[in-house]
């Protein structure tokens, strides 16, 4: 009897250890806790320091994530974004405009991508851009692209440090 159960127990253990090492590399960093803008490792160029959120604030779930933004105006935003490419819209420019964005990760799941459109309605201006996020250690790089049609294209690189 015990012959035959050292064959199954070799051929069994490594099934654990293959499941746990393909989630690991299917698992996703997590990007939630309270970020604040670092001015000085940032690269934010002339419409950068207008545009680059000072705090974010990310909670990371398994289908979707929220972004609670503090503008450098002190307005607040709430965003949440579905990872199946579901678009969200939400108000913006003081309720004069909306911008509708959607979220996918990256091939390799270690960062994801936002593309969104915004439209202000009350300038008659339209920017659209695609953000990438990544993490790095206790750095959070939010690195955007924008084209607008009154400001042209631009590119912004924001570094958070973990609060």
């Amino acid at each position: 009897m015990k012959k035959f159960l050292i064959p199954v127990k070799k051929i069994l253990l490594p099934a654990p250890i293959i499941l746990v090492c393909w989630a690991l590399l299917t698992d996703h960093p997590n990007f939630s806790g309270e970020w604040k803008l670092n001015k000085t490792k940032s690269e934010l160029g002339d419409f950068g320091s207008r545009l680059a959120v000072t705090r974010v604030k990310i909670i990371q779930y398994k289908d979707s994530i929220t972004f609670i933004k503090t503008h450098p105006n002190g307005e607040i935003s709430n965003e949440t974004l579905s990872y199946d490419g579901k678009e969200s819209v939400r108000p913006v420019t003081q309720g004069t405009g909306k911008r509708t964005s959607t979220a996918k990760w990256s091939e390799d799941g270690q960062s994801f991508t936002i593309n969104f459109v915004i439209n202000n309605y009350g300038a008659g201006q339209k920017t659209t851009g695609i953000q990438t996020i990544t993490l790095k250690g206790d750095k959070l790089y939010i690195e955007t692209s924008y084209s607008s049609s009154q400001q042209g294209d631009f590119i912004v690189k924001a570094v958070y440090d973990k609060q």
